[in-house]
């Protein structure tokens, strides 16, 4: 299996969902470099603890189907194992994923050259000579990425300036499987911002899995985050909040809504989320959790 593939030998192959691909695209989403510095890294089976740890909790809920949201689901491979653990389980459940970043455009100039861009035209991955290229290395060929980042731009705006605009294609970045289950769908969502009144009070259950993290953001901004979460889930919702280590080992907390406004505690997972003083207090009491 290539190590580093192209955008275009991911998603523009004849390959059904089938290891092969599954294969390409946990290589290619190592090397997706998002505008705030993450990678849209994942891979098959990294949860499975985590659902059955959460299984008994989701069993309790009487309503069917169970309302889902899974946050920051990257690809989908997480998500579309825990509907299908849920499934097998004979829960009926629809599953809203997100992400802050779904969809995204390949320019490409027919000369070996490419390059994955957000709205913003943030550059998320090279394809430089049938290699896939990441910001991620410190050089390229002992180029400096920088400059080869800024090689490739202006590249692209020198053939816009003289009358040869690249060749645009949307690339939703999402793993092939996504397209085959009907009752799982994924949005573009940025859970620091408003919340779209379509996802107020709408989710039996909520998963933050490798968001909710201080590495990533302030203490304030999680609990603006948790605030956004609160409004999203219905009464006595479940939040499940986790973070996955470089070991491999998933720390995670569930949490119940409670009528006051906050959440409960209910159960942890080996040393529980970092940020459950977060979660408890609330954005009233931030400051004290620093």
């Amino acid at each position: 299996m290539k190590k580093h593939p192209t955008t275009h030998e991911v998603f523009f192959n004849n390959l059904p969902a089938c290891p092969e691909q599954d294969a390409l695209e946990t290589q290619f989403f190592q090397r997706v470099l998002l505008a705030n510095g993450t990678f849209k890294t994942t891979s098959p089976n990294r949860l499975d603890d985590l659902n059955a740890f959460a299984l008994p909790y989701l069993q309790d809920i009487p309503d069917r189907p169970l309302k889902i949201m899974d946050i920051a689901a990257s690809s989908g491979v997480s998500t579309l194992e825990w509907y299908g653990s849920l499934r097998s389980e004979g829960i009926d459940c629809d599953i809203t994923a997100s992400d802050i970043l779904v969809q995204a455009t390949l320019l490409s100039t027919g000369t070996g050259l490419a390059m994955l861009v957000d709205r913003h035209q943030n550059i998320l991955h090279m394809d430089i000579f049938g290699i896939g290229i990441i910001g991620r290395a410190k050089r390229v060929w002992k180029v400096p990425v920088w400059a080869v980042r800024t090689g490739l731009k202006s590249f692209f705006k020198a053939k816009t300036i003289f009358g040869s605009k690249p060749r645009a294609e949307r690339v939703a970045l999402l793993t092939k499987r996504f397209s085959e289950i009907e009752a799982v769908r994924m949005i573009e969502d940025d859970l620091s911002q408003n919340n779209p009144s379509e996802l107020l009070e709408s989710f039996h259950v909520i998963r933050a899995a490798n968001i909710l993290n201080r590495a990533y953001f302030p203490a304030e901004v999680i609990a603006r985050m948790i605030d956004n979460i609160k409004a999203r889930l219905k009464v006595n919702g479940l939040l499940i909040v986790c973070r996955t280590e470089l070991t491999g080992v998933n720390d995670a907390t569930l949490f119940r809504a409670t009528a006051s406004g906050g959440f409960e505690r209910l159960a942890s997972l080996n040393n529980g989320s970092e940020v459950d003083a977060i979660v408890e207090r609330g954005s009233r009491e931030t400051g004290n959790v620093l």
